[in-house]
């Protein structure tokens, strides 16, 4: 009985996790860009294949994936990754103007790659990088 109790309450944890999707090319601050709304730090982030997400405000989020489509962090903007950034991109997909804090792990979507971020980059509480090379 408790192990059923136990793992009624693990799923009720898991299903209460939010995500959203940036399905278009625009503004992080731009709510109809995301399946969601605007991300905050509880929210799982998914950047669509081929799309590019501007973070023009101070934007949040738990878990960032982040599967060949860009990011831009405007001058002035930040972006908070509270869990782990996971990305598969190409080169120069990236631009940072602005400043990307990471306070979990990183951690490549396929094999080992190189992530090109470039700007300020902030890495917070024992951010981990297995398996990438950062430039």
């Amino acid at each position: 009985m408790k192990l059923l109790l136990f793992i009624v309450l693990l799923l009720c944890i898991q299903l209460t996790k939010a995500q959203t999707n940036f399905s278009t090319t625009g503004n992080w601050s731009n709510a109809s860009n995301w399946s969601a709304g605007i991300p905050d730090s509880t929210d799982d982030v998914s950047i669509n294949f081929g799309r590019t997400a501007t973070v023009d405000i101070n934007g949040h989020c738990l878990d960032l994936s982040q599967f060949f489509s860009s990011l831009v962090i405007n001058p002035g903007a930040t972006l908070t990754v509270h869990g782990v950034y996971s990305a598969s991109t190409t080169a120069n997909a990236n631009t940072n103007n602005g400043t990307l804090v990471l306070k979990g792990g990183l951690k490549p979507a396929v094999g080992t790659q190189v992530l090109t971020i470039g700007g300020a980059v902030t890495f917070e509480g024992g951010a981990t990088f297995p398996n990438f090379t950062i430039e």
